[in-house]
């Protein structure tokens, strides 16, 4: 994401709009490749940093319950938690089916994959807290 948003990102940006607004969730296929926790939480401060330098308004998200990378993504989004102020919002989803440990395993919430959120899952719980991000930077 770092390394492409420059071309496929910030032509995006739309200066005569009122409000452009990037979503940064990225993080679960770098810990799925070795990447450290402490690297990804870097990386999106860096991610935010450059797009923060186009004019873009910036909301980070926490890494929902994931059966290959459970646990290193509760590192990242316990560093998003201590400090998101490189960011203009936090999605989070503390405190909700998407969040707990070996939460990916509950199939009213997550695909059978143990990866993605099911429709009831987005609906429930990721849209709400998306909606309340944005509308806080209007």
């Amino acid at each position: 994401m770092l390394a492409n948003a420059p071309a496929n990102i910030d032509p995006l940006f739309n200066s005569s709009a009122a409000l452009n607004v990037v979503a940064i969730w990225g993080g679960i296929n770098d810990l799925a490749s070795s990447v450290t926790p402490a690297t990804v939480y870097s990386d999106l401060q860096s991610y935010c940093s450059a797009r923060h330098a186009v004019g873009w308004k910036c909301i980070v998200v926490t890494l929902p319950s994931n059966k290959f990378v459970d646990n290193t993504r509760a590192q990242v989004n316990a560093s998003l938690r201590a400090n998101h102020s490189f960011a203009d919002a936090l999605v989070d989803f503390a405190g909700t089916p998407l969040d707990c440990t070996g939460c990916w395993s509950n199939t009213t919430w997550f695909q059978s994959d143990g990866i993605h959120p099911n429709e009831a899952g987005i609906q429930t719980y990721e849209l709400p807290v998306f909606n309340a991000a944005v509308n806080g930077l209007i």
